[in-house]
Order: structure tokens, then C-alpha cells, then sequence
């Protein structure tokens, strides 16, 4: 059976992708690539999906860390958005 994107997750998670990329250079090829991926493969089977997802949450996550480290609490704080959209992304691909 394949499983499917929420359609509402995956639109939050790609306006949060492509607001972390527009004011973190650190992330914004994965958050650019994954939010493209999310567009063409929401509604089928999610594999590759996943892969994106899962990586951009990541790096997402990690940036803002350091980026509170730096005191830069807009890029920390568009990070932090896109890795909790991804999350959730991720939690309904799990369930």
C-alpha cells in the first residue's frame, strides 16, 4: 500500500522550507531542493520524499542551534520553523 502525504503538512513544510532559504544560506539548497521534492511527489509513494524531508529537517535543526550560538535570531528562528514543519511532515509519513 502506498502511503500518502498530508496535504496541509506538506504545504506548511514547503513555505517554511522556502522562507529558511530565503535568509539562510546555510540551508537553503536542502530547504530549496526538498521544498521541490515535497511539490512533486505530495499524494505519491514517499521514499525519496523521506530521504529530503528527514535531511533538511537536520540541517535545519542544527543551524538554528547555531545560529542561537551567534545571536542571529532570524535565520535561527526560520531554521527552527522549517526543521518543526519537516518534523511533522515526518511524523505524519509515519503514521
Amino acid at each position: 500500500m502506498q502511503q500518502l502525504l498530508e496535504l496541509g503538512e506538506v504545504t506548511a513544510c514547503i513555505a517554511a522550507c522556502n522562507a529558511c532559504a530565503e535568509v539562510c544560506p546555510s540551508c537553503a539548497d536542502i530547504c530549496t531542493t526538498t521544498a521541490r521534492e515535497l511539490s512533486r511527489h505530495a499524494g505519491q509513494d514517499l521514499g525519496v520524499a523521506r530521504a529530503f524531508v528527514e535531511a533538511c529537517a537536520t540541517s535545519c535543526r542544527l543551524c538554528s542551534a547555531d545560529s542561537r550560538k551567534h545571536a542571529d535570531l532570524s535565520r535561527a528562528t526560520a531554521c527552527h520553523r522549517c526543521d518543526e514543519a519537516c518534523r511533522r511532515v515526518l511524523e505524519s509519513m509515519a503514521s
